[in-house]
């Protein structure tokens, strides 16, 4: 089974993720090249961290912001649904 994970923590409020969101909005390539290098250690091997950030940088940023927003606003309705919360 594919799960879905990141220590990065999902905001569910709009108003905060619209904030967030204008960061990308305002400087996509910039924003971005912080957020992706943030995601790795600084074992990592930088060769791939580079590729990986001009990769994600490089992209169309409307797509790009587009997707990451529905993404938190999907996010914010997992964890606030009753299934989240359930225990097993």
């Amino acid at each position: 089974m594919d799960t879905f994970y990141t220590p990065f923590e999902f905001d569910t409020s709009e108003e905060r993720i619209k904030k967030f969101f204008k960061l990308f909005q305002d400087d996509f390539r910039s924003t971005s090249e912080q957020l992706v290098r943030s995601m790795f250690t600084t074992a990592a091997d930088t060769k791939i961290v580079e590729s990986i950030v001009e990769q994600i940088v490089s992209a169309n940023q409307e797509m790009a912001v587009s997707a990451i927003y529905e993404l938190f606003k999907w996010n914010g309705q997992v964890i606030l649904s009753p299934i989240a919360t359930t225990p097993l």
